[in-house]
């Protein structure tokens, strides 16, 4: 999901209007884990993303195990580098503050990615101000830019600070796990903001704006109803599968919150943002 603070999004209750438009689909949504704990403050009658079962739009335990597991490459190695040199009583600040700066990332990774539903109100808040304040984070392109960053971290906190082979052999299977797991996050990301920026081109084309997929009253589209707006622009039922779709929309919301009842549905105004002539929305 995605905090954008040049548009503040509308939100109204209840999905859907009376006939017309996709809204003879009514209150139809997929039941996508809703999150608790986060911000006290969401508009009423949603529930903020937080502390779920699943860490924000890794909804997949392929995709949560595989970035829960960067998560722990780098703040072991951020750890581990911390204390050899804290250990060794060198005086290098420089090295000491890069080594704790990978040390505290890996942590804001950890707290993200973790597999399991966040309890704590501490950690709730951890994640839930990542969540608003480092955007990138939320998308698979930013992922893969930031896994990539974080391994040339590891590399240079791992292979400098201890001159023995076992340090050296660590730093290549954490540095290679990061960077791989970066590429294949690039890769997700590219091929799905490809995809959507070419519906977005087709229906600029036909002379359309967001208006013409609500009926007259209706401010939201599910899930499924959105799905069909990407499917018949687009004139290719099998463009996005439904994982695909569910990290569309992840990358369309102004903020990450859910219904009461654990859907998502889009608003109006965020898809008159994306339709707006630009750059390409990144997912």
């Amino acid at each position: 999901m995605a905090f954008r603070n040049d548009v503040q999004g509308g939100e109204a209750p209840g999905i859907g209007g009376p006939g017309g438009g996709f809204g003879g689909m009514g209150g139809m949504g997929a039941a996508l884990n809703p999150m608790g704990g986060g911000d006290p403050n969401a508009p009423p009658g949603q529930m903020p993303y937080g502390a779920g079962d699943a860490a924000g739009f890794e909804k997949t335990l392929k995709w949560q195990l595989l970035f829960f597991g960067g998560a722990c490459a780098a703040f072991g190695s951020g750890l581990f580098a911390v204390l050899a040199l804290l250990l060794s009583f060198q005086w290098a600040p420089a090295s000491f503050f890069s080594e704790f700066c990978l040390l505290v990332f890996g942590f804001l990774m950890l707290v993200l990615d973790l597999p399991i539903p966040l309890t704590h109100g501490h950690l709730i808040a951890v994640r839930d101000h990542c969540y608003k304040f480092m955007l990138f984070l939320t998308r698979f392109t930013g992922r893969g830019a930031w896994y990539l960053w974080l391994g040339t971290m590891v590399w240079v906190a791992l292979w400098d600070v201890e001159d023995n082979a076992l340090s050296h052999f660590i730093a290549v299977i954490c540095t290679g796990y990061l960077v791989i797991l970066g590429v294949l996050a690039l890769v997700k990301g590219v091929t799905l903001s490809t995809k959507l920026h070419k519906v977005q081109n087709l229906i600029l084309q036909s002379n359309r704006d967001a208006s013409s997929f609500f009926a007259r009253g209706q401010v939201k589209l599910t899930r499924e109803q959105f799905k069909m707006v990407i499917e018949q622009a687009s004139n290719n039922p099998a463009i996005f599968t439904d994982r695909d779709i569910d990290y569309v929309v992840g990358a369309l919301k102004f903020y990450p919150h859910c219904e009461a009842d654990g859907t998502i549905a889009v608003t109006i105004e965020e898809i008159e943002y994306w339709l707006r002539p630009g750059p390409m929305l990144l997912v």
